[in-house]
């Protein structure tokens, strides 16, 4: 038995998906003493493949360093910004360590108001087993209770000391989810359903599920839909898997069953405040891509909150921005301070100036501006182009002066992003590498079984053999491979499909993903 590659959708597709490409097809003669390179396939869809958030609880710069001797992670910088962990100890966090419920009562209690939601009273649920616990612990509880954000082991139950299964955690995230305000930029965990109240599903494709169709394709996970792994705790774990919220896209193993470190339980929380409208204090300015391969228009936000994290409602907000320019004496700002060349964004009335009727933030704390215009790509003394935005706040009729209002003078009411377009990003071009002795024809590979090839994608700046790569990281990616029967002496079996894979994966740094699709009746190996 041998298996067959075709480049087009045929014996065994290897198709690449890849958000905002031109679809194109190239093709390298295969060398006949040599492993052959071949370019397969270019594909496109309309969109992401996963509904992650648009914009961060935590972006670059807003939560300074823990402290913690025992960890860099900024996951775990963010969670304690808002107050949702304190550490192990004033120095340590102990990363390594699993989470019991407890904690992760607490977790979810501290991060509810920052995420918008509103806690009860913490009335006594009925749980036997948590007196021993202190006052906060219990009350944390009762009132994750009360939001159905648990239901304990038993009615009567909750063992506290019990250790957070990866199951588990995926369950409260989830449910906790739908009890707090969606941010902008975010995706609530009932939208795309086709009756909210009757289902929680969601889909990434389309937007629209029912029970028969959700999920199919959109995970590698191999470990969730048989065993001990309830329905719900299923169902849970693949709907944080379509918001972003997991430990990698291209994992084939959940451990639902396993313990849940700090250190996950930090990671799955912060990209879940992601989804929240929870934000740092003070004003912030964020855009949906901060570069991206060639002209392209952002989506903005604003959220102005207080020390402790809750909304601003009705600050006026002025938006500006400059785009890099060669031109002598084009410049951002004079040397008093005051706008030069910027311009007027996102709504504002007057750049640089308070008006009247400034747009404002919202009830939530958020406003929604606009950008001036697309980011171009800018050929002066720099490859890459840029536009700078700045967001700031003051009393009505206030003229912007940056010694005065920039970020040095008074940060909590003013921010400022930058925004990169780099050179164009126009075909997804995917190379196979087949074994020695491969027999070539055309489009079409034959080898034995049991050998291994490589599936390898990159974004090109253009067609043909002189094009450059452009960088497009965090680009989902999904390889369909299908195994046939190609020769049966009787004729019974040939061109029958016996095995089919699929494999969700994402781009690196340098927008390049290697998947390997070896020729097995099991799912493929990943190197990645």
């Amino acid at each position: 038995m041998l298996s067959h590659f075709k480049r087009r959708l045929g014996a065994l597709a290897a198709v690449a998906v890849l958000a905002a490409m031109v679809p194109t097809v190239t093709s390298t003669p295969a060398a006949s003493a040599a492993p052959a390179t071949t370019a397969i396939t270019a594909a496109t869809i309309g969109g992401s493949l996963a509904r992650t958030a648009d914009y961060l609880a935590c972006p670059t710069g807003a939560a300074s360093a823990a402290g913690f001797t025992d960890t860099t992670s900024t996951a775990v910088d963010c969670l304690a910004m808002f107050g949702i962990t304190k550490g192990t100890t004033a120095t340590t966090y102990s990363p390594d360590d699993s989470v019991p419920r407890w904690a992760m009562a607490l977790y979810i209690t501290r991060a509810h108001a920052p995420a918008g939601g509103t806690l009860g009273a913490g009335v006594d649920q009925g749980f036997t087993d948590i007196s021993g616990k202190s006052d906060e612990i219990q009350l944390a509880i009762n009132q994750i209770a009360e939001l159905g954000i648990t239901v304990g082991k038993t009615a009567t139950t909750f063992a506290p000391d019990d250790n957070v299964t990866r199951e588990e955690m995926a369950m409260f995230i989830e449910r906790w989810l739908s009890k707090v305000l969606v941010g902008p930029g975010g995706t609530s965990d009932l939208e795309g359903a086709v009756t909210a109240a009757a289902t929680t599903y969601v889909h990434s494709q389309g937007g629209v599920a029912t029970a028969s169709t959700a999920y199919t394709g959109l995970y590698n996970y191999t470990d969730i839909d048989s065993g001990s792994v309830t329905v719900e705790g299923s169902n849970a774990i693949k709907e944080l898997y379509d918001l972003g919220i997991h430990d990698g896209v291209s994992a084939t193993t959940y451990n639902p069953g396993s313990d849940m470190t700090r250190a996950a339980m930090a990671t799955f929380m912060e990209l879940a405040l992601n989804h929240t409208n929870a934000r740092p204090a003070g004003l912030w300015l964020q855009a949906s891509a901060y570069t991206n391969a060639g002209s392209h228009s952002p989506t903005l936000t604003v959220s102005d909150r207080t020390a402790a994290f809750a909304a601003v409602a009705d600050t006026p907000v002025d938006v500006h921005y400059w785009v890099l320019s060669a031109t002598e004496g084009n410049a951002k700002y004079a040397a008093t301070g005051l706008c030069d060349d910027s311009v007027a964004s996102g709504g504002s009335i007057t750049k640089c100036y308070i008006d009247t009727g400034e747009p404002a933030t919202n009830a939530k704390g958020n406003m929604t501006p606009t950008v001036g215009a697309a980011v171009n790509t800018y050929g002066g003394s720099t490859t890459a182009g840029y536009d700078q935005y700045t967001a700031w706040t003051a009393a009505a009729g206030t003229t912007y002066d940056n010694d005065l209002h920039g970020e040095t003078a008074n940060a909590d009411d003013h921010s400022e992003i930058t925004i990169n377009a780099t050179a164009a990003a126009v075909v997804l071009s995917c190379s196979m590498d087949t074994p020695a002795n491969t027999e070539v024809s055309g489009d079409d590979h034959t080898m034995k079984f049991a050998a291994v090839t490589t599936v390898t994608c990159q974004t090109k700046d253009a067609v043909g053999d002189a094009a450059g790569n452009v960088a497009k990281a965090t680009q989902y990616l999904k390889y369909n491979h299908t195994r046939t029967f190609t020769t049966d002496s009787a004729g019974l079996q040939t061109g029958a499909v016996i095995m089919r894979n699929e494999v969700l994966t994402a781009t690196d740094a340098s927008a390049r993903r290697p998947s390997p699709l070896p020729d097995r009746p099991t799912r493929p190996a990943r190197t990645w």
